[in-house]
């Protein structure tokens, strides 16, 4: 034990330790419906673009190729949530929820009802 916290009543560092662990454990929760947030809306994004880029118009019939490509460079750099098979999902993702700003409000509130 330090010796600040051996000089502090045993009431006051207990007292102390409680709030600082309810700051904590607040900032958290807070972090991570914003990190929560931006991923809905990067998802978002990454599917109304591939929706508009690759698989709307002419460019639909070498779409799934695309796709497989995309895929294999942006999990190298980016990780297993950029797998083919997730950027084709994001394309239905953005469908379904057509207002990005609403879709994102409602991931933070479903983040804060889970919280309490």
């Amino acid at each position: 034990m330090s010796m600040s916290m051996s000089l502090l009543p045993a009431t006051q560092a207990g007292d102390l330790h409680a709030e600082l662990r309810t700051i904590i454990a607040s900032s958290r929760q807070r972090l991570a419906g914003a990190v929560n947030a931006e991923l809905t809306r990067l998802y978002w994004t990454v599917g109304q673009r591939l929706s508009t880029e690759v698989l709307g118009g002419e460019r639909a019939s070498y779409g799934a190729q695309l796709m497989d490509r995309l895929g294999q460079q942006l999990s190298q750099e980016f990780g297993r949530s950029f797998e083919a098979r997730n950027l084709r999902r994001m394309p239905r993702f953005s469908q379904a929820f057509p207002d990005d700003e609403r879709l994102t409000r409602k991931a933070f509130l479903l983040e804060k009802d889970d919280d309490e």
